[in-house]
């Protein structure tokens, strides 16, 4: 009877060990599944954010490129080809006069020229 009662508790000892290591098992498995969807999840939403931007790009390109379709048709009209010529090469018809508008100088640099015309008038007169 000894030998049936060591038996068992043998088996006890067995089948609980095979028990906690099972458990144990499955809790890894678990843990692996969750930290995997939970790194698919996050991929997914920069994947969600980046196909957001490029979609937006993609009507920003095709609203300029009807600009541009627009802009390619009205180039062929002979006002338009004039009308660029004359603001971008200062073309004139004859007879014409182009008026070219200066921008003002700044108060800065006035300022500095009179300075170096004083050092000039100084090194004339030696000092």
């Amino acid at each position: 009877m000894i030998t049936r009662t060591k038996r068992t508790k043998r088996d006890f000892y067995e089948n609980l060990f095979f028990s906690v290591l099972l458990i144990v098992l499955i809790f890894a498995i678990v843990g692996f599944l969750v930290v995997s969807n939970i790194r698919a999840s996050k991929k997914r939403g920069e994947l969600q954010s980046q196909i957001q931007t490029l979609k937006k790009e993609i009507q920003s390109l095709e609203d300029k490129k009807k600009e541009l379709t627009g802009r390619a048709g009205e180039s062929n009209n002979g006002e338009f080809l004039e009308r660029e010529a004359r603001e971008r090469f200062n073309l004139q018809k004859p007879g014409e006069e182009v008026v070219t508008i200066v921008p003002f100088e700044k108060s800065g640099e006035s300022k500095s020229e009179e300075g170096k015309n004083k050092k000039s008038w100084w090194n004339i007169l030696g000092f």
